[in-house]
């Protein structure tokens, strides 16, 4: 699993985080999780808009 957040550059209000799992069934567990539900509460309290999510595939990643 990794993290990434980024910050917009013409918005700097405005950040994305990008999360990684090594397959589809880790990450449908860690979506089906309670406690992910729980930390997803508080974060929302934190910003100003509800988030925005998008699934997809990883089709390319490199790490050094």
């Amino acid at each position: 699993m990794f993290n990434a957040v980024f910050r917009s550059q013409s918005d700097p209000d405005e950040v994305w985080s990008v999360v990684g799992f090594e397959d589809e069934a880790t990450y449908r567990a860690n979506a089906n999780d309670p406690q992910t539900a729980g930390m997803a509460e508080q974060w929302q309290q934190l910003i100003a808009a509800p988030p925005e999510w998008h699934d997809g595939e990883i089709v390319w990643d490199k790490r050094w």
